[in-house]
């Protein structure tokens, strides 16, 4: 990822977050299994940029579902 608004050298740049482990049916349960062992729920540290991306990016999809409901962009015939 590239970005302007972060940084990634200070305390406050990485957050901790607890995820669950995903179902033994899961696509990648064999990946995702090995970090976790044996834990239902484990602390990952995260940085911040990537969890603000993932929290924040539904805003660009409702943005985007807003113009479409108004046609502005008609084609104009001129002769």
């Amino acid at each position: 990822m590239l970005t302007t608004v972060h940084t990634v050298h200070k305390a406050t740049d990485i957050i901790i977050k607890k995820h669950k482990r995903s179902a033994k049916t899961s696509t990648n349960a064999a990946i995702t299994r090995k970090s976790f062992g044996d834990e239902i729920i484990k602390d990952f540290n995260i940085p911040t940029f990537i969890n603000d991306y993932n929290m924040n990016m539904n805003g660009v999809n409702l943005a985007n579902q807003y113009r479409e409901t108004y046609k502005t962009h008609r084609p104009i015939y001129r002769s």
